[in-house]
């Protein structure tokens, strides 16, 4: 993420002046756990100085309302999390809390590691979350998170290029009125210097990521990973009009290869794309790359169009509050939990500075700063919206098998019978281990 001073959330809350990792303070009861109470918090959010100057501001209004508690931060590389999470759980030093993307909460949940949420929050308490995000958090019907924030993906589209194509601007009826749109944006040729007009800056390079985010095309056409009973469902027909929808794109130049998420951003901000694919972060980054003062004029956020089924399902990039099954100030950390996930000031500023979106009711019906058509949309979506796909540990083996097949039916541009069916083996493989 770029700095520049766009992400400095301590303007909004009560600043701390110190920077180090720990924060002390005095003896008094605290909340929940008797005596002086460590807790421990590994976060990625500290990365750069936004995040330790939000984190330390949180950090500090916690401590002045619970002044016994000594918070000790953990800092740690997101690709780094979800491997040390597990060695310092099974060697016994795990931190008390920390904050895990909900697509890891089976693993770590399946480890017998996280402790349930029902056994510290009500069901009052739970209930004022919006229910996606406790739902993606739950592994096996027992909800492990508390929701700290939510970002349900949707497209944003170019609705100059909508016009010049002969469209309404802004939504999208359907995934076939969808398909129609790129088509037509995609045959516009150049723009006026010489570039090449895309119809959808997809994300289509080798990845996990790129997996993750097919997943809600592959909803769109009618196709699941794996039915009620998790048998793998990939060799069908569904599964193959969706592989052919990424090879169509790539392969008539609707979209361009190769392309990161880094890319499809550049593409979109340079005006040239009908549609991107992203989270509410991306205004914020649009602003950044483009240095252009009218970039939000040139683009609209829209529903997820509804697939074949009537559904318009998406995916999402919430993050939860977990608390490690051998912490021994579970109380404390839940409370903590609790605070962070509902601060209005907190959950403001992420939302202002990295359009990270509040997961309580209350907040998203009601504050000002989350009533514009902007964060609506977002918002609305959220009920439509899975952070995890398939709740299973094994889901990293899955994204490589998804990863092959959307590589192999660009480069084959077609096959995808064949396709289909070597990923179903390999799928059925993975259950089998």
């Amino acid at each position: 993420m770029q700095k520049r001073g766009l992400f400095i959330l301590a303007a909004a809350l009560l600043l701390w002046p110190g920077t180090g990792l720990v924060f002390a303070a005095s003896e008094q009861e605290a909340a929940g756990d008797d005596g002086p109470v460590t807790l421990t918090y590994m976060t990625r959010m500290r990365a750069e100085e936004f995040g330790r100057e939000s984190f330390n501001a949180l950090a500090a209004t916690f401590m002045e309302n619970n002044p016994n508690v000594t918070i000790e931060f953990i800092d740690i590389t997101y690709q780094r999390m979800r491997e040390q999470a597990l060695i310092m759980a099974q060697a016994g030093t795990a931190p008390d809390i920390t904050e895990p993307v909900v697509s890891w909460v089976p693993q770590l949940a399946g480890a017998g590691i996280l402790e349930p949420v029902s056994n510290f929050l009500s069901e009052a308490e739970i209930a004022s979350y919006v229910s996606s995000p406790v739902a993606d958090a739950s592994y096996e019907g027992v909800a492990y998170g508390v929701p700290f924030w939510h970002g349900p993906i949707l497209p944003y589209a170019n609705t100059t290029l909508q016009v010049q194509a002969g469209l309404a601007p802004g939504a999208v009826e359907d995934i076939h009125a969808y398909r129609d749109q790129i088509a037509k944006i995609g045959s516009l040729g150049t723009d006026s210097e010489g570039r090449n007009i895309i119809g959808f800056s997809l994300r289509n390079v080798k990845s996990a990521n790129a997996a993750f985010w097919f997943t809600p095309w592959l909803w769109a056409w009618g196709g699941e990973l794996v039915d009620a009973d998790n048998n793998a469902t990939l060799d069908t027909d569904e599964f193959e009009q969706a592989l052919e929808f990424y090879a169509w794109m790539t392969n008539s130049g609707y979209s361009a290869k190769g392309m990161d998420p880094y890319n499809t951003r550049i593409v979109f901000g340079e005006r040239r794309a009908g549609f991107v694919f992203d989270g509410p972060w991306l205004r914020g980054m649009l602003r950044t790359l483009t240095e252009d003062p009218t970039i939000d004029d040139s683009y609209q956020v829209i529903p997820m169009p509804k697939g074949v089924t009537g559904d318009n399902w998406t995916i999402a990039n919430p993050t939860v509050l977990v608390v490690f099954e051998g912490s021994k100030n579970k109380q404390t950390a839940f409370e903590f939990a609790k605070f962070a996930s509902a601060n209005t000031n907190v959950l403001s500023g992420l939302y202002s500075n990295m359009g990270l979106l509040p997961t309580v009711n209350d907040m998203l019906e009601n504050d000002p700063l989350l009533q514009d058509d902007f964060a609506r949309t977002f918002a609305e979506q959220m009920p439509m919206s899975r952070g995890a796909p398939w709740k299973d540990s094994r889901w990293p083996g899955l994204q490589d098998i998804l990863a092959k097949a959307i590589t192999e039916g660009i480069e084959r541009n077609g096959d995808y019978a064949a396709i289909a069916a070597q990923a179903q083996r390999e799928f059925e493989q993975l259950l089998a281990e």
